[in-house]
C-alpha cells in the first residue's frame, strides 16, 4: 500500500511495523511485519515513521491515502501507543504545555478519564497503571490506544499542505485536530 522510511532505508509498508534498532551505525534488528508486506513507492503515498513509533495496518493505509490525495509527504512522530507511552505524552503536557487545563481541553471527550489521571500521583508509573485500568474497563482515553490515531509532524509544511492534508483526511473519513506542533489526526471508525 506504500513505501515509508525507517531512518535513511525505505520499506514497503502494508503491515504493522516495529522500529529499527541501531548499534554502531548497523541494523541490528530486523522489521517485524504482521501480515502480508509489499507495495511500491511509484505513485503510492509516502509516509515516514520517525523514531520507535508503530501503526497498524489500516492507519498506515489511511495515511497512504490522505497522503496520495494531498500530494503531501506524511511524517508520523507517534502512532499507537500503549498505557505507558500514553502517560508520557500527557504528563509532558502537564507539566510543560499548559498544565490540567490543557488535558482537559484536549481530552474533553473523555473528561471522566482525565480526572481519574488528575486524582492519583502525576508519575509515569501511576498514570499507566490508571490508563491501563481505563483500558481494561473498556475505555480508552485516547485513540491513539486503539490504533485509530497518529501524529503528523507539520512544521516543515509550507503554504497550503497543511489546508491540503487536513482536507485529505476528512475526504477519507478521518478527523484532524491540530494541537499546535503538530497534526493529531483519528483515522476513520
Amino acid at each position: 500500500l506504500g513505501v515509508g522510511r525507517v531512518g535513511r532505508h525505505r520499506v514497503p509498508i502494508d503491515a504493522k511495523v516495529s522500529p529499527l534498532v541501531w548499534i554502531g551505525g548497523g541494523i541490528a534488528a530486523l522489521l517485524l511485519l504482521k501480515g502480508r508486506s509489499g507495495g511500491s513507492s511509484s505513485g503510492g503515498g509516502r509516509v515516514e515513521l520517525l523514531g520507535s513509533h508503530t501503526l497498524d495496518r489500516g492507519m498506515m493505509a489511511f495515511l497512504n491515502r490522505v497522503s496520495l490525495r494531498s500530494g503531501v509527504p506524511l511524517q508520523v512522530t507517534s502512532g499507537d501507543r500503549r498505557a505507558s507511552n500514553q502517560a508520557s505524552a500527557m504528563l509532558y503536557k502537564l507539566h510543560h504545555k499548559g498544565g490540567a487545563s490543557e488535558l482537559r481541553a484536549l481530552y474533553r471527550r473523555n473528561g471522566d478519564l482525565v480526572e481519574e489521571l488528575l486524582a492519583v500521583e502525576p508519575t509515569e508509573a501511576e498514570w499507566a497503571k490508571q490508563i491501563q485500568s481505563q483500558i481494561d474497563r473498556g475505555r480508552y482515553l485516547s485513540s491513539h490506544l486503539t490504533g485509530r490515531a497518529a501524529d503528523l509532524r507539520s512544521r516543515d509544511w509550507k503554504g497550503d499542505q497543511r489546508a491540503r492534508v487536513e482536507k485529505a483526511i476528512l475526504a477519507e473519513g478521518g478527523r484532524p485536530v491540530f494541537e499546535g506542533d503538530h497534526l493529531h489526526v483519528e483515522g476513520p471508525k
